[in-house]
């Protein structure tokens, strides 16, 4: 497998310790797109649902089923994302669909803390309250010149995706739009 360099690399830490949000890159060790043939989608999404966990079933779509270290989405009713700190693949069958690997292809920044529903709501036009987008919600949206994914994780917690080449554009504009908030950056450092 290569290795590959975080999107960052070279950003240095910022540490606050008064910080109410934090923003931490992310480096999947998975990250791929599936796109099911529409007469195979009810069997197919059950079986990725089930790589998370036997008992998992298929997201509804604009949902995520969220595992222990690994994730689930459903971006169209034919569209899967799979996010996995392991090295997960998707098995896929021809006459099922098929399998993008976008490991080296997106860059994702978590952002935590009691104000990121302000924060991303400077950037992006969607309503970020925890009943307009409840835990497990995904939604592609952009904000300014960048296309995002945007996935809850929890009600203080969320995962933002874009494409790799907009990874500094991204963490400088959630650096500013948190300012208020004070702001903490951890780049992503591998396990040794």
């Amino acid at each position: 497998m290569v290795d590959r360099m975080t999107a960052l690399a070279g950003r240095k830490a910022r540490i606050n310790d008064r910080a109410g949000i934090g923003i931490a890159e992310l480096c999947p060790a998975t990250l791929v797109q599936v796109d099911v043939w529409p007469d195979r989608v009810a069997e197919t999404g059950a079986g990725l649902a089930a790589l998370l966990d036997k008992t998992a079933a298929m997201p509804d779509t604009r949902r995520a089923v969220l595992g222990d270290g690994q994730m689930l989405a459903r971006l169209t009713p034919e569209r899967f994302l799979l996010i996995s700190e392991d090295d997960q693949t998707a098995p896929m069958a021809e006459e099922d669909g098929s399998v993008f690997d976008l490991s080296h292809a997106r860059c994702c920044l978590r952002i935590s803390g009691d104000g990121v529903e302000h924060v991303l709501a400077k950037g992006a036009v969607l309503d970020f309250s925890v009943t307009g987008f409840p835990v497990g919600t995904i939604a592609q949206t952009m904000a300014h010149h960048m296309d995002l994914t945007i996935i809850r994780r929890s009600e203080t917690e969320f995962d933002v995706l874009a494409f790799r080449g907009f990874a500094e554009s991204l963490l400088d504009h959630l650096m500013d739009a948190a300012d208020e908030f004070g702001v903490s950056f951890r780049p992503f450092s591998p396990p040794t």
